[in-house]
């Protein structure tokens, strides 16, 4: 009966222990901050937009050419990417992106990303297909 007692002990342990380092995991990858893909990196340009305006992309910022401030990243699922203007960090805006053909491509945003206005092909329409320059 008492060995029986011990190895239910050792159970308990190992069982608490790895239920411990599981915890201790999900909360260290939560804290860890997020990341574009290496390979949005750099300046990207949209060949067939009049405006001749740029994005440039870093691990966790974005930022056009005819704006004053950056997009601080904040979330990331799956394509959809979620950033604040570093402007407002309280304002939260997200953005469809990915890579295709080594082209950046900008499918879907949110109405509201700062004095961005999506899919009107005006000077601060992002959406489309980026080249890097």
């Amino acid at each position: 009966m008492a060995n029986k007692r011990i190895k239910l002990g050792m159970l308990v342990m190992v069982l608490v222990f790895g239920m411990t380092v599981v915890g201790c995991a999900s909360l260290i990858e939560s804290m860890t901050p997020p990341t574009f893909s290496s390979d949005f990196s750099g300046t990207w340009i949209r060949p067939d937009s009049p405006y001749n305006y740029t994005l440039t992309l870093t691990s966790n910022t974005l930022r056009a050419s005819n704006q004053n401030y950056y997009w601080n990243l904040r979330r990331v699922n799956g394509d959809r990417y979620t950033v604040s203007a570093s402007s407002d960090s309280n304002s939260y805006s997200y953005i469809y992106i990915r890579l295709v053909n080594g082209h950046l491509e900008i499918t879907e945003t949110n109405e509201s990303f700062g004095n961005a206005v999506f899919g009107d092909g005006g000077e601060h329409d992002w959406t489309g297909t980026w080249e890097r320059q």
